[in-house]
């Protein structure tokens, strides 16, 4: 319940604490109120706790401090920080991760086997729902892009039971999909449907982050897919947001302006996925790394089949080798957050 503040008052006191005015009772002087302010302060400090608390984080109260988004291979092997909440992180860092890798920006992939023992803890008391979904996407992207050498024992199994999830015409199956050249066979709607609500879960302060290569591949297909199908002011729609996801991209605002016209140019998925240079072409051969072996494992015939990938329809993927893992590790926190005060742990994140 709010009071009036009592009316002001003037007083010639000689240091005493209290005054009383005329017909406004008893009040505190100045030096009433600084003895109470000394007694607050000093009550405080003799009921504190004298021993020294380990649950504080010291580090954390620091000032000068700048906290920033670690890249995903500093912190997506760990599996200390992977739970249902973190599930949408962990799946955007090794979506990120496994594009550099293919783009040769990085040596190889984090070894995230420690997560996905985690994920095969987790999953079976995991109600149906994003979390799960994402938990799906994470171990299977990882056994479809990975040497069977790589894999968890319990792999088949655990994917002939819950892969299925992955049909459904959502962002984690497509980014699984485009990554290892498994796109499920989704209906022209059901494409729309999903870039539609893509776009609009991009306009909200929380959404599933990935590299804005995906977003921007995922409004190209489905504007190619409405022209075949006649729908043109829809097609370019699209066209617009991908552009919009990857503004100044040459290569892309050509191809919108040839949609435009009806005369689209063919445009090279995998390097907007990938976000190449015009002219560079992704890494050859699984780059050797710490912790990786000797000599990365060959892939098995017939494990990825080369595609055109000058198409929309391309895979992202394709024929390429599979990356060996990497085992390196940083003092960087599970959340994937690195203080720059030292500037040993400040990399950036690409997403």
């Amino acid at each position: 319940m709010l009071e009036d503040l009592p009316p002001e008052a003037w007083v010639l006191g000689g240091g005493e604490e209290t005054v009383s005015p005329p017909g406004m009772g008893t009040m505190l002087s100045l030096e009433g109120l600084a003895r109470l302010g000394r007694h607050v302060v000093r009550s405080y400090v003799d009921r504190a706790p004298v021993e020294v608390d380990l649950t504080f984080d010291w580090r954390a109260s620091l000032p000068g401090l700048v906290r920033m988004q670690a890249a995903p291979q500093y912190w997506v092997w760990s599996a200390e920080g992977f739970d249902q909440e973190s599930a949408s992180r962990y799946f955007s860092g090794l979506a990120g991760n496994l594009a550099d890798a293919f783009a040769g920006r990085t040596e190889g992939v984090a070894d995230i086997r420690a997560v996905l023992e985690r994920i095969e803890q987790l999953l079976p008391g995991t109600a149906d729902g994003p979390a799960k979904t994402l938990m799906v996407a994470i171990y299977a992207l990882w056994h479809r892009a990975l040497a069977p050498s790589d894999h968890r024992p319990r792999a088949a199994d655990l994917l002939a039971e819950h892969e299925r999830r992955l049909q459904r015409a959502e962002m984690p199956s497509f980014v699984a999909g485009l990554l290892s050249n498994q796109l499920p066979e989704w209906t022209d709607d059901q494409w729309h449907a999903l870039a539609t609500e893509r776009r609009a879960q991009r306009s909200r302060r929380h959404h599933l982050e990935l590299p804005a290569g995906f977003d921007a591949a995922l409004q190209v297909m489905v504007a190619e897919r409405l022209m075949e199908a006649r729908q043109s002011d829809e097609a370019r729609t699209l066209a617009c947001f991908a552009v919009e996801e990857l503004p100044g991209n040459s290569p892309l605002i050509a191809w919108e302006a040839g949609l435009a016209t009806g005369q689209a140019s063919q445009l090279d998925l995998r390097a907007l996925v990938l976000q190449l240079d015009p002219g560079a072409t992704p890494q050859q051969e699984a780059p050797h790394c710490a912790g990786a072996p000797a000599a990365p494992p060959e892939p098995e015939a017939g494990e990825h089949e080369p595609g055109d990938l000058s198409s929309a329809r391309a895979p992202v993927s394709g024929d390429e080798p599979r990356p060996t893992t990497s085992t390196r590790a940083t003092t960087c926190n599970a959340g994937g957050e690195a203080d720059s005060d030292d500037g040993q742990h400040a990399a950036a994140q690409n997403v």
